[in-house]
């Protein structure tokens, strides 16, 4: 009986052994293949024709004309010359708008006339924006004249609107140039003889400039007796003179600035202006040894100190000793 088991056992076992090395076969790999044994599938080539020419894309068109959204009437909100300043000769007047203007509308509706018998001021009108108008006088207008300019309530933006209210402004011209200040000024006496000369002119005369270019600018002043110095425009409307020595004492000067003289402007002096001052007299200031003092040295030196520089040999001259003695 036992012989028989065993026997089944030896049958189940090399079964076993038979269905294993069946399944090992099975799971071997493939072979790998060689270099030589892949052949490589061929590629496409896609060419791309290169165009003979660039193609421009065009530039999208700017409308020089924008959209005009306002609805409101318009109104001058600028003007130059500004109402007190004074209008150059050959200047311009400008007006701007709050808002884009019918052009043909405003130049009809503006004029430029004289204050006193309303003559018209011909001129050219041009518009640098859409907003502004300015106004070119065909010949130079007249100095010192008062002009009115009139802007009525036909002038419309391009909104279709009519100006809010008319617009007047009245302008004057520049006036001539003129001497507001001197000094010393006139009929003065007892000029101290180290004082400069100062001219003070209502305008402008010269530009302003750095103190290296002061020799390029005009010198104004005519003074007599002739003396030398150094003039300055310490503003462009105040000159300066300073003597490069003191001036004489006890002498009349006489100052000339001649007719013709012209501001920035072109406004001319229209008449000469002159006026005199005289300087100080010399006074003796101090004396060694002073006035009646006694028990003097009679080796001792004699000054007397006088308050401007002097003539050495009329000074000289003046001087006297009391008895008589020799002195040097």
């Amino acid at each position: 009986m036992k012989s028989l088991q065993r026997i089944a056992w030896l049958l189940f076992l090399c079964s076993l052994v038979l269905a294993f090395a069946a399944c090992r076969k099975d799971e071997e790999p493939s072979p790998t293949p060689t270099l030589e044994e892949i052949t490589p599938e061929p590629t496409e080539v896609i060419s791309v024709p290169t165009p003979e020419t660039t193609e421009i894309v065009p530039e999208p068109e700017v409308d020089d004309e924008p959209t005009i959204n306002i609805d409101w009437p318009p109104q001058v909100v600028y003007s130059s010359p500004a109402p007190g300043e004074e209008v150059l000769l050959d200047g311009a007047i400008t007006i701007r708008f709050d808002q884009p203007m019918d052009e043909t509308s405003v130049e009809e509706a503006l004029s430029i006339t004289t204050w006193e018998g309303g003559d018209t001021v011909d001129g050219d009108l041009s518009w640098p924006r859409l907003d502004t108008v300015i106004f070119t006088p065909e010949d130079r207008l007249e100095r010192m004249q008062q002009y009115k300019v009139e802007l009525s309530d036909s002038a419309r933006g391009r909104n279709g609107k009519p100006l809010r209210e008319p617009v007047f402004l009245n302008l004057q011209t520049v006036g001539f140039l003129e001497v507001s200040q001197i000094i010393p000024s006139a009929g003065t006496t007892d000029v101290q003889t180290d004082a400069a000369i100062t001219v003070v002119f209502n305008r402008p005369v010269v530009p302003l400039v750095a103190s290296s270019q002061q020799a390029d600018l005009i010198q104004p002043l005519d003074i007599e007796p002739e003396t030398l110095g150094n003039g300055e425009w310490v503003s462009t409307s105040i000159y300066r003179f300073v003597p490069d020595e003191p001036l004489a004492g006890g002498t009349r000067y006489h100052i000339t600035i001649e007719s013709g003289l012209e501001d920035v402007t072109g406004g001319a002096l229209d008449r000469d202006v002159s006026w005199n001052f005289t300087t100080e007299g010399p006074e003796v200031v101090k004396t060694i040894p002073v006035d009646q003092e006694g028990d003097v040295d009679p080796s001792r030196p004699m000054t007397i100190t006088f308050n401007m520089p002097m003539n050495r040999p009329s000074t000289e001259s003046a001087i006297t000793l009391n008895p008589d003695a020799a002195v040097t």
